[in-house]
């Protein structure tokens, strides 16, 4: 059996073995113990991709429907799925003329309020401000059904590093999209 274990997640178990007294090891706190990182060449969809899914006529398969809207509307608004997913209609408020959703991060425990565009308003709306939600697998598979049918299907490169190596492979777009690629396209196209 192999266990991949980040160095981000090994810092957190050392350091709460320390606090509990359960070692006393500190290397973890040295400079040379850290998180590498590397840019992240996922995909975000552009205005033009995003309207293309939009305007797939799903009717007849109201389960790719609820699922592209709940993809777009992220897509508008950029929430973290598990943010997301908590979302309801006491979230929406409304300022002046203009509707917000005013929402506390599950991650930081810090509100954020992102306003609404009309789009996702008519998304809301069309479910009454309660979407039903997928897991996240179904989502993932899903969207990339859906991004095929709306031909978003140009090349993709990515880097992915393999046994230390950088190797580029070649995708068809609709391939990396996943649930997050809606809360990366709303930080892109903002």
């Amino acid at each position: 059996m192999i266990i991949v274990v980040s160095i981000k997640n090994l810092k957190v178990f050392m350091s709460e073995a320390f606090e509990r007294d359960v070692s006393k090891n500190t290397e973890f706190r040295k400079k040379y113990f850290y998180v590498m990182e590397e840019e992240t060449d996922a995909a975000y969809l552009d205005q033009d991709e995003l309207k293309k899914i939009s305007q797939l006529d799903l009717s007849n398969k109201p389960n790719l429907e609820i699922v592209r809207d709940n993809f777009i509307l992220d897509c508008y608004i950029g929430l973290r799925i598990a943010d997301y997913k908590n979302l309801k209609q006491n979230h929406i408020v409304e300022v002046g003329d203009t509707r917000m959703i005013k929402i506390m991060m599950g991650k930081t425990g810090k509100y954020v309020v992102i306003p609404l565009n009309k789009t996702s308003i008519d998304l809301l709306e069309k479910y009454d401000f309660s979407l039903k939600h997928y897991s996240d697998q179904y989502m993932n598979k899903m969207i990339k059904v859906i991004g095929k049918m709306a031909g978003i299907d140009e090349p993709f490169t990515k880097n992915i590093t393999l046994g230390g190596k950088v190797v580029e492979q070649v995708f068809k777009k609709y391939e990396k999209i996943t649930n997050h690629t809606a809360r990366r396209s709303f930080a892109t196209n903002l």
